[in-house]
C-alpha cells in the first residue's frame, strides 16, 4: 500500500508496487503571485516572475492570476470559461473587450450583419464590425 507524506506541497512515498520512492509536487508556488509552478510552465509562463499573475497574455480583460483560478486558458481569447456577472450568456470579458461595458444583450445586432453578439462570440467574429474578416462579404 503506497505510504504518502506531504512536505510543503511535495508528496513523498513508494509507489503501488513498494519498490521505488517518488516524488510529486502539488501546487508549488516559488514566486508567491498565487499561481502554481506548474500552471505556469504548462503556459509558458515564468514560475520565479511574480509579475506575470497581473498580466493579461490574451487580452481578454482577465489577469493571468484570475485565469488560473477561473480555470481558463489564459493564452487564447475563446472567452469559454469566463465570468458573466449580468448572466446573459456572454462572458463579461469579452463584453468589455468590444463594448467596453456589460450593456449589450445576446441577442442584440449591433454591427448589422445579421448575427446576434452570443453567435458572433460563439463563432469567434467581432460583434462592432459587420466584416470580421475584411473579406468583403458580411459575417454572416
Amino acid at each position: 500500500m503506497p505510504v504518502a507524506i506531504n512536505n510543503h506541497g511535495t508528496i513523498v512515498g513508494w509507489t503501488n508496487y513498494g519498490t521505488s520512492l517518488y516524488l510529486l509536487s502539488l501546487d508549488q508556488d516559488r514566486d508567491s503571485d498565487g499561481m502554481s509552478n506548474d500552471w505556469e510552465i504548462y503556459y509558458g509562463f515564468d514560475p520565479d516572475d511574480w509579475s506575470d499573475a497581473q498580466g493579461d497574455q490574451d487580452g481578454d480583460g482577465i489577469s493571468n492570476l484570475a485565469e488560473s483560478r477561473l480555470g481558463s486558458v489564459p493564452t487564447s481569447s475563446g472567452f469559454r470559461m469566463a465570468l458573466d456577472s449580468d448572466g446573459d450568456g456572454l462572458p463579461d470579458a469579452w463584453e468589455r473587450k468590444f463594448f467596453g461595458n456589460l450593456d449589450k444583450g445576446p441577442d442584440d445586432d449591433g454591427d448589422g450583419d445579421g448575427l446576434t453578439n452570443r453567435d458572433e462570440w460563439l463563432i469567434g467574429t467581432d460583434p462592432t464590425r459587420a466584416d470580421s474578416d475584411d473579406d468583403g462579404l458580411d459575417d454572416l
